[in-house]
């Protein structure tokens, strides 16, 4: 995997994003977090996503899970337990309730929260995270389809090519400066030179605790 350092914005040392989210996390502090993946179909987003769980399971010790909503089928080999489409508010509060030390991935979140007002399971989801410590990965499509409360609380963006409407970024996510820098970087990059090659998409981070980006495979 190749990093690439953005000059114009506050960056630290290269290191693999996931590896280092795992010495924090997994470590003596209980913040846990919250990934947002944007960007379009075959971009690399369930690629990248697996990846990550991966790290994750193999860097901690224990009863350990991963829990994922997968409309597209693609997380069957990683995931331990499964959200279905069909689950009902109380269904998916229970599978919370049982999903102490997890990592949930909701893989293109948007269908199964189609409403913009959060449901009752998201919202009991973001009430008990740090006390379940469950980390969460979500994806969508553009930055309009996040919803309200994941913005806001959101640790890490993960931007991949995707179409965005003037002002896309502003409307939603409150680390909108670094987003909207992250976005027209890849996009240009992209517009250049491809997407990239399986399992080597290219894509931009943000931390938007640190306020640092990075930009992967990127060369």
């Amino acid at each position: 995997m190749q990093v690439l350092k953005v000059p114009s914005l506050r960056l630290k040392e290269k290191i693999d994003l996931s590896q280092k989210l795992n010495d924090k996390y997994a470590g003596k502090e209980r913040d846990n977090f919250l990934m947002g993946f944007i960007g379009h179909n075959k971009t690399g987003k369930t690629t990248v996503e697996k990846q990550i769980a991966i790290n994750w399971k193999e860097g901690r010790d224990g009863n350990f899970k991963i829990v994922a909503f997968d409309p597209k089928n693609q997380l069957r080999e990683i995931a331990d337990e499964f959200i279905l489409l069909s689950d009902s508010d109380d269904e998916i509060k229970n599978k919370i309730d049982n999903s102490k030390n997890s990592l949930l991935i909701l893989d293109d979140i948007r269908i199964l929260h189609e409403e913009d007002k959060s449901r009752v399971w998201l919202l009991y989801l973001m009430q008990q995270r740090n006390d379940l410590n469950i980390d969460i990965i979500y994806s969508v499509h553009n930055p309009a389809l996040v919803l309200n409360l994941l913005a806001q609380f959101t640790t890490h963006f993960y931007i991949f090519h995707t179409k965005v409407q003037a002002g896309g970024w502003k409307r939603k996510i409150p680390a909108y400066v670094e987003c909207t820098a992250a976005s027209n970087y890849v996009n240009d990059f992209v517009k250049k030179y491809g997407r990239g090659d399986y399992p080597n998409f290219r894509y931009m981070t943000v931390d938007t605790e640190n306020e640092e980006m990075n930009g992967v495979n990127m060369h």
